[in-house]
């Protein structure tokens, strides 16, 4: 099913559609925050790109890329920056997206950041509807001696593209090692609900969309 999946993002000629994580994080204190995010992803084969939105504080967030050159604009205040590729464009706006421009960018670029079906470990599958839509729902299982990750993924039966993921994680409190100091990473409960809509597959994208901004 995910061999399917790949193979059927990898056929498409263009995409555009909208991804919307919510989430919520507990620390092992109580303390919670939700968060919510969106990104409209465009693209359009080999490898042009275009992916915007607003992370959960409301800031706006987007990179482009036209196969050949890439700009960010992330955590800038409107200022895009050149980047070396799309793969380092989808890198930096994981964290403050919430997988909202990875997921479905690096499954249509076939980048290993990114991923959401690696590593493949302890795989189960069942069946199950997104609105409507029946999909297999696989889910994928990982655990370390500090950490614990499940990945649910919805993959629509007929068109094999993600319908919706979902992502528990459970780490325990940590010393990282970080730029030659000791940091503690607060042990952390983390649920991601990400859907996938408003999706338009093969039409054609003008070239105008990924056009790079001035970058610097």
């Amino acid at each position: 099913i995910i061999a399917h999946s790949r193979q059927a993002y990898g056929a498409l000629q263009s995409y555009q559609g909208t991804t919307s994580v919510s989430g919520q994080s507990v620390t092992a204190e109580g303390k919670t925050a939700t968060h919510h995010t969106s990104a409209k992803i465009l693209f359009a084969r080999p490898g042009k790109i275009r992916a915007e939105g607003k992370d959960s504080g409301g800031n706006p967030f987007a990179y482009v890329s036209d196969g050949v050159t890439t700009a960010e604009q992330i955590a800038s205040k409107g200022v895009w920056k050149k980047v070396e590729n799309a793969e380092m464009a989808i890198a930096g706006a994981t964290g403050i997206a919430q997988n909202a421009a990875t997921t479905v960018p690096a499954l249509l670029l076939g980048t290993n950041w990114g991923d959401p079906f690696v590593p493949e470990y302890g795989l189960e599958v069942r069946e199950d509807d997104v609105d409507g839509h029946p999909c297999y729902v696989v889910t994928n299982s990982l655990g370390t001696a500090t950490d614990s990750l499940m990945g649910y993924f919805w993959i629509d039966e007929k068109t094999f593209l993600l319908r919706r993921y979902v992502q528990d994680s459970d780490s325990q409190a940590q010393t990282l090692e970080i730029a030659g100091q000791s940091r503690v990473v607060p042990a952390m409960k983390l649920h991601n609900d990400e859907r996938f809509t408003n999706e338009r597959l093969n039409e054609n994208i003008p070239d105008s969309t990924f056009t790079l901004p001035t970058a610097q």
